[in-house]
């Protein structure tokens, strides 16, 4: 079997598929290969299973993952094929580097399709590293060519070719041809046997010189000619001829006659034309669709298709323009290649409906519809045609772009002969237009979503930075209210006020040095809890700890977060239980230690301990109905938590606090 030019994609697939396979993970096989528009599997060759299989095969062949993989992959396999694919097998399983054939495949609704395989053993194992293909169009466009050509032989059966007999001498004077000559080239037969230079006449200037050194090596060599060539009919038209003859010789060997069948195939040469161009066009649509996965600017994605539609499909010009909504509804050049664009910029091309016949661009984009010109002719109703043909365009076609439902635009392609876009290279070029049009949405998208996000960042900055100022502003008038009340411990009269009054201030300065925390952090939501709570004990230990040899202080604090509804409550309870254990638990000249902490016992709980070793609480007092201020605010700041409290009162005082942890 000829390699053919998917073989040799699929062969380069494989090798990505073979280090994506070897690979530690198999998910990054899975990962790579599902951006593949081809099928990329794993097989195993000894009970013939699929071991990995992208997401390719279902859009091919309609079966999900579990599917394929719960079957030999033969079940799949038409009838006709089967021994196709076990002579394959076999070949895989010996080893032979490289393998491929043709096969067809069952789809899930019943029909099949045309698939071409490439296979590379694995060595040392019985697996293979398997690449597939659907190319039920490239046999779909090849039966198409058969039935051409079965409708060739039919009409050359049912109607008698050109029969001919010339004598050869200096003029090859024409003896005999058949009537029907006249339908293929509108000349009569006498008007053959009056003037013998009428068929070199009528042979196709860039065919001529080789022809008749083909008739004259023929008569040289003894072998019949063979040839295929243009001839211009009475009326200037370009057929394609099969001609086919032999010379007669003489007892000497000398040449008397040349006998031939002449017949018009035409028709076939079409085909065949048709067929090469909608080979070039496929491979088009796939280096257009590289091109979209890897497009991040549609200006650029734009350019980089009009390049590749002149460089791989044998264009003239391609360009797109784009609909503009202003009162002439003019078309905006926004992408173009080939030889000459001054064609497209000397025209004022427009999409209105007017009494003049519009550029095929203009139509595409007004009525949402391929537009094709197959063959340009002069027309005075139409000045882009006369324009057109002075810059060498014979054909045109405009694809609409379309882009949720509305047209933006056309993608216009030009040729320089005419009747270029048949059947199938048109509905190719549809799907590239198909997909163009989904490659802009995609980037439109991902820009329209990068300003929102960009949007969204500038208000969350400005919203940071207000947040930030009004931390500020609160710790400012925390520490101005704290102020004053020093200012009045200063003037009051009584000590048991003035330490009322010290108490209150030691708790303002602790909501201060919450918001003094959030306004320094860059979370404004989240404060971190071990330097929170270093600050508050340096705080109340440099008020009611003059002799730190004398009482120890040791602080167990984990790297936790704790909102502002959190840090607040959490903060004043610490500074109330630090500061009535170093106030009471520790009669003078006693010594003893403090132990704080603050861990995370379960997946979303905190527990915060305040123990000392001193006196303990006294036995008249009952923590839960308190009667003094400071406990009675650590009952109430655990609720506000929504938490839980106990205390213990053995060797000194404990008080364990539970609480939600913050969400972050």
């Amino acid at each position: 079997m000829a390699i053919k030019l998917e073989h040799i994609e699929l062969a380069h697939q494989l090798k990505g598929l073979k280090a994506a396979v070897s690979s530690p993970a198999v998910e990054t096989f899975e990962r790579l290969s599902n951006l593949s528009d081809d099928i990329l599997c794993v097989v195993e060759t000894n009970e013939g299973r699929f071991q990995v299989i992208n997401n390719a095969f279902k859009k091919v062949c309609g079966y999900t993952k579990d599917e394929l993989l719960e079957h030999p992959f033969l079940n799949f396999i038409h009838p006709e094929d089967q021994a196709a694919a076990k002579d394959a097998v076999k070949q895989i399983a010996d080893k032979k580097p490289v393998v491929y054939f043709e096969i067809r495949y069952r789809h899930k609704d019943g029909s099949y399709k045309w698939l071409s395989w490439t296979f590379m053993p694995v060595p040392n194992e019985d697996l293979a590293y398997a690449a597939a293909r659907d190319i039920t169009r490239h046999k779909q466009a090849e039966n198409t060519l058969r039935l051409a050509e079965k409708k060739y032989h039919t009409l050359v059966e049912s109607i008698p070719a050109v029969i001919y007999t010339a004598i050869i001498n200096e003029t090859n004077t024409t003896k005999y041809i058949s009537p029907q000559i006249k339908s293929m080239l509108g000349f009569t037969p006498d008007d053959y046997k009056a003037n013998p230079d009428i068929w070199r006449w009528q042979l196709h200037p860039e065919d001529s010189k080789r022809v008749l050194n083909e008739i004259a090596q023929s008569h040289q060599s003894n072998e019949p000619l063979d040839s295929e060539y243009r001839m211009l009919t009475r009326h200037k038209n370009v057929i394609w001829v099969h001609d086919k003859a032999e010379v007669l010789r003489d007892e000497a060997g000398n040449p008397l006659l040349l006998q031939g069948v002449m017949v018009d195939i035409t028709e076939r040469k079409r085909v065949e034309l048709e067929l090469d161009r909608a080979n070039q066009t496929l491979l088009l649509l796939s280096k257009v669709n590289e091109i979209l996965i890897h497009a991040d600017n549609e200006e650029r994605l734009l350019d980089d298709v009009c390049q590749y539609i002149m460089e791989t499909g044998n264009y003239s010009l391609a360009w797109v323009g784009y609909a503009e909504q202003d009162t002439s509804k003019s078309v905006k050049l926004v992408a173009l290649a080939g030889v000459d664009a001054g064609y497209i910029k000397a025209l004022n091309i427009s999409w209105a409906d007017t009494e003049w016949d519009s550029e095929p661009i203009g139509t595409a984009i007004r009525t949402g519809q391929t537009c094709i010109a197959r063959d340009i002719q002069p027309d005075r109703s139409a000045p882009w045609k006369t324009k057109a043909l002075e810059h060498g365009f014979h054909s045109s076609i405009a694809l609409p772009i379309i882009v949720e439902s509305k047209t933006i635009g056309a993608l216009n392609i030009y040729a320089s002969e005419s009747d270029v876009f048949g059947k199938q290279e048109t509905e190719l070029l549809n799907e590239l237009a198909g997909d163009l049009a989904y490659g802009i949405t995609t980037l439109r998208a991902g820009a329209s979503r990068k300003r929102a996000e960009e949007d969204i960042r500038i208000d969350l900055e400005e919203k940071e930075a207000l947040l930030k100022e009004i931390h500020n502003q609160v710790k400012s008038n925390l520490q101005i209210i704290s102020n004053l009340l020093s200012l009045q411990v200063r003037a009051a009269k009584g000590e048991k006020f003035k330490a009322s009054l010290r108490d209150s201030q030691q708790r303002i300065k602790t909501m201060a040095m919450v918001h003094k925390a959030l306004y320094q952090s860059n979370n404004l939501a989240y404060l971190s809890a071990p330097q929170f709570f270093k600050n508050i004990i340096h705080e109340v230990t440099s008020l009611f700890l003059p002799d730190k040899k004398r009482i120890s202080l040791h602080t167990y604090v984990e790297d936790v977060a704790l909102n502002l509804d959190q840090a607040i409550p959490a903060g004043l309870i610490l500074n109330e239980l630090l500061t009535n254990a170093l106030k009471y638990a520790f009669p003078p000249e006693q010594s003893g230690a403090i132990i704080i902490s603050l861990r995370q016992q379960q997946e979303n709980r905190l527990e915060m301990c305040v123990t000392d070793n001193g006196i303990g609480l006294p036995k008249d007092l009952h923590w839960e109905q308190p009667h003094t201020l400071g406990l009675a605010l650590v009952l109430t700041l655990t609720k506000k938590l929504h938490g839980e409290i106990t205390a213990g009162k053995n060797h000194g005082t404990h008080f364990q606090i539970t609480f939600d942890k913050a969400i972050s």
